[in-house]
């Protein structure tokens, strides 16, 4: 069996790193995995929008390292490969006299080599964040580079002037996490908002949620081909 992926959790800028090692070690345990947490790193220069009050996601994400995923290489003999046969590139009218009559011959197409499974990167913020036309967000995942971002501000009780919840911040924090390794794996959101992939419109709807993936999405993730 193939080594597990490797999910790495990176501190940006000024957080709770208590809270994001006890966090961690709950996520590896929900999804049977190893999970890192690496030293912090500085918030991209950049990133505040003064105006607004808050920052850019997608400029705060640059800060979390993509990881370069090989595209995989086409079957022998098909017009992609660039070792193909003149004759496969054809249209059917040239390759008329290249083709070969009676029954077809099985294709033996050998099995892709198995590589390491690259890596996922989760960066945790403590800044407010937005993206676009959405006033703010949880999480955002780039899983064509393997990454995500989580933000905390608002998951705290003391943000919506309540009294402070350490307990339930950290579980929100772990359900947070959880979906977002799942979006970066290139799961799609869940329409079942007991799923930690599912979007969350409030730390309500975050309380709704499991810290562990929904059978569907763990099928996709874990038994599929996005291979958590």
């Amino acid at each position: 069996m193939p080594d597990p992926a490797r999910i790495t959790i990176i501190p940006l800028g000024t957080v709770d790193l208590v809270e994001v090692d006890a966090a961690a070690k709950r996520v590896a345990k929900s999804l049977g995995l190893e999970v890192d947490v690496s030293k912090p790193v500085p918030m991209p220069v950049g990133h505040f929008e003064a105006a607004r009050g808050q920052s850019e996601a997608r400029k705060v994400l640059a800060a979390v390292p993509a990881t370069a995923i090989p595209k995989p290489r086409p079957a022998p003999g098909t017009t992609a490969d660039p070792t193909a046969t003149k004759a496969a590139q054809l249209s059917p009218m040239e390759s008329w006299g290249s083709r070969v009559h009676g029954p077809a011959q099985p294709s033996v197409v050998p099995p892709a080599p198995k590589g390491p499974i690259p890596p996922v990167k989760i960066g945790v913020t403590d800044a407010d964040i937005y993206s676009g036309l959405k006033d703010f967000l949880y999480v955002i995942a780039e899983p064509e580079q393997r990454r995500a971002l989580v933000s905390v501000r608002r998951i705290k009780e003391a943000f919506w002037k309540r009294k402070s919840d350490p307990p339930r911040q950290q579980t929100r924090l772990v359900k947070e996490l959880v979906g977002a390794i799942a979006l970066a794996h290139g799961a799609p959101p869940c329409e079942n908002p007991t799923c930690p992939t599912s979007s969350a419109r409030g730390p309500l709807d975050i309380d709704q949620k499991g810290d562990r993936l929904c059978p569907n999405c763990e099928r996709k993730v874990k038994g599929g081909a996005l291979k958590l």
